[in-house]
């Protein structure tokens, strides 16, 4: 129980121990103490704890001291320790004093920092100390030292503490597993703690920091060692960051120069920056002369370039067809079998090669034929020859359907390669199928290249027999060859073929015809007939038709005979019914009357004998007919009544 009392007394002490601190300080002035004469401060400015001098320090030993007031606006007291910086710049050193060191609430403590230029900075321009702080160390009341940044408020270190407190935890077990007694454990605990309570005093800094101090740097000169190219040198002295100048071209029979280096190899120019000493020299390329040769058509394998150190012997060259004669040299008109160009020579050079021309060079003249298929084969070869370089003209042959090409002009290769070539290209000859309709083939009417096989074959015609062809073939697959203009067609003997004719009468109502003869005839297909048409009373007879007989039989006469008609005349249509049957009716036509009942009459017939009231007309031609009747007699009996008188 002891052992646990212990340690919680340790951890809450931990507690107390380590609570956080507030430290509240700020710049309020700045101003230069004193400063060389050939130091330049442009600005002067402080903002929170940064300070922007805008200073130039030109000179060695140049320095300048800032005064610096900061003031204490907590409510606690603070004593000065030390200051410190972090200056890295070695061309600057940095010192300070301070008016005091115990820095009561809300009092000020007045800071002298003091930069010099103590060191020069070599081969620079200007060289900047952008941000450097200066730090106070302060130490409050109670002994505690705090590094604080102006003006913000931290905390504790949290993961500090809690490294600490696991420690703790570890020594606690530890007690417990070893069963020490109450005073070692107590006496372990503090062991424990003793880095606890040294790591907790937490240092906080007032950072001061300043901004835009500047160094003026100096330039080393240094003697620069020019070689000349022929055998002097030159010296120039250039300051450092100094271009080298200009630099004269040099010059070296049979060289080029290239460039100026350094002894590390490096390219040196007008315009390279001097950094530090150097020998320049010169490059130079051995120059390579041109050697042209104007061959005129020949061949040699000879060096095309050559320089100053060099001796060449030139190949003589060869020409197809030509015998070499020798070398011309520029403008000269001297011919040589052996030029030799020798070791010291310079400039570009030409030498032409000239032949004489051979007379018994061979060239060849090839006859080609077009095949069927548009392309040329070779049919005949002529063996010649001439002098090379000379024209010719050779003549063509002439070969029956073929078209002679024109005379061609040559010229006679000395490397026997000349070919004249006579492309014989294939006539065409006109082709015409007629009576196409009948016939099968693959070729239209047109040209046809010369001896070009066409194929055409006779189809079966309805109503004919094939006979032969117009050129007397009797084949009705017929193969011929285009030898000349050709006009083909196929020649058929026609058949006798079956046509019909059908004859018909009008009906006696007038609306329709019926059949009364037909006749299967024949005649000759495609031949044209005249059907004769019959003559029947009552009919009218129609028109003759002639007409081509199909070749298949489907040939088909139609007589329509329309029927005659006639007159019927009623004499007394009020003694009639129907009282206007008078009119025309078709031939055969039957018509119903009736004598009407007469008074004081007596019907006794028809005027064509008929006896009936009632009968039925047939019309077979201009008819007139009407009803008679007899008046009947009647008695008169006279009652005198006792009178006398004649009746």
């Amino acid at each position: 129980m002891k052992r646990i009392l212990n340690v919680l007394f340790i951890f809450m002490l931990s507690f107390t121990i380590v609570n956080a601190k507030s430290v509240d300080f700020s710049i309020s002035s700045v101003d230069v103490l004193e400063k060389s004469t050939s130091v330049e401060v442009d600005t002067l400015s402080f903002v929170s704890n940064k300070i922007d001098t805008s200073t130039t320090l030109k000179e060695k030993d140049d320095y300048i001291i800032y005064d610096v007031n900061v003031k204490n606006n907590d409510n606690e007291d603070y004593k000065l320790i030390r200051i410190e910086d972090n200056n890295e710049n070695t061309n600057i050193d940095v010192s300070y004093e301070s008016d005091k060191t115990e820095i009561n609430s809300n009092d000020s403590i007045n800071i002298q920092v003091k930069v010099t230029y103590s060191k020069v900075a070599k081969n620079i321009n200007k060289k900047t100390l952008k941000d450097f702080d200066v730090i106070l160390v302060l130490q409050d009341t109670n002994g505690d030292i705090y590094e604080r940044i102006i003006n913000p408020n931290t905390g504790d270190n949290i993961i500090l503490y809690i490294v600490l407190f696991v420690l703790s935890i570890i020594g606690f077990w530890l007690i417990i597993k070893e069963k020490r007694k109450t005073g070692l454990s107590i006496f372990i605990v503090l062991l424990l703690f003793s880095p606890f309570m040294i790591l907790g005093k937490e240092e906080y800094r007032v950072p001061i920091r300043f901004s835009n101090i500047n160094v003026i740097g100096e330039f080393d000169v240094y003697d620069i060692v020019i070689d000349n190219g022929d055998g002097t040198t030159t010296t120039r002295s250039i300051k450092y960051g100094d271009p080298i100048g200009s630099l004269d071209e040099p010059s070296k029979e049979g060289y080029n120069f290239v460039k100026y280096v350094d002894q590390d190899g490096n390219t040196v120019t007008e315009d390279t920056i001097i950094t530090k000493e150097i020998s320049v020299s010169p490059v130079f390329n051995i120059i390579n002369y041109n050697i042209t040769y104007n061959l005129d058509g020949g061949s040699v394998s000879n060096v095309s370039t050559y320089t100053i150190e060099d001796e060449i012997t030139l190949n003589n060259p060869t020409k197809a067809g030509y015998t070499f004669t020798g070398w011309s040299e520029g403008t000269s008109t001297n011919l040589n079998t052996n030029v030799v160009i020798n070791r010291g020579s310079t400039g570009d050079k030409e030498f032409t090669a000239h032949y004489n021309a051979n007379t018994n060079t061979p060239y060849v003249v090839i006859h080609k034929q077009m095949n069927l298929n548009g392309e040329y084969v070779e049919i005949e070869r002529d063996e010649l020859s001439g002098t090379t370089d000379s024209s010719v003209s050779p003549e063509p042959n002439d070969y029956y359907g073929f078209i002679k090409p024109s005379k061609q002009t040559v010229t006679i290769n000395g490397d026997e390669s000349t070919e004249v070539i006579y492309l014989y290209e294939r006539d065409k000859f006109n082709l015409v199928v007629n009576g196409r309709e009948y016939v099968d083939t693959n070729f239209d009417d047109g040209e046809y290249y010369y001896q070009s096989m066409i194929t055409v074959t006779a189809k079966d015609r309805v109503g004919y027999t094939f006979s032969k062809w117009s050129d007397n073939s009797t084949d009705k697959v017929h193969v011929f060859s285009m030898d000349s203009d050709i006009t083909i067609e196929p020649i058929y003997t026609p058949n006798q073929v079956s046509y019909k004719v059908v004859h018909k009468k009008m009906n006696v109502t007038g609306d329709g015809y019926d059949t009364y003869k037909e006749l299967d005839l024949t005649a000759e297909a495609d031949s044209s007939i005249t059907v004769p048409v019959d003559t029947i009373y009552g009919f009218i007879s129609p028109t003759e038709k002639n007409v081509k007989i199909e070749p298949n039989g489907s040939t088909v006469v139609t007589y329509l005979y329309e029927r005659d008609k006639f007159n019927l005349t009623i004499t007394n249509p009020q003694y009639v019914t129907p009282s206007d049957a008078s009119g025309e009716y078709y031939y055969k036509s039957v018509v119903s009357l009736t004598a009407v009942d007469r008074v004081g009459y007596t019907f006794t017939k028809w005027t064509n004998d008929e006896i009936t009231k009632v009968i039925n007309l047939t019309i077979n031609e201009d008819t007139t007919i009407g009803p008679l009747y007899s008046p009947i007699e009647y008695s008169i009996v006279f009652n005198s009544n006792g009178g006398t008188g004649n009746m």
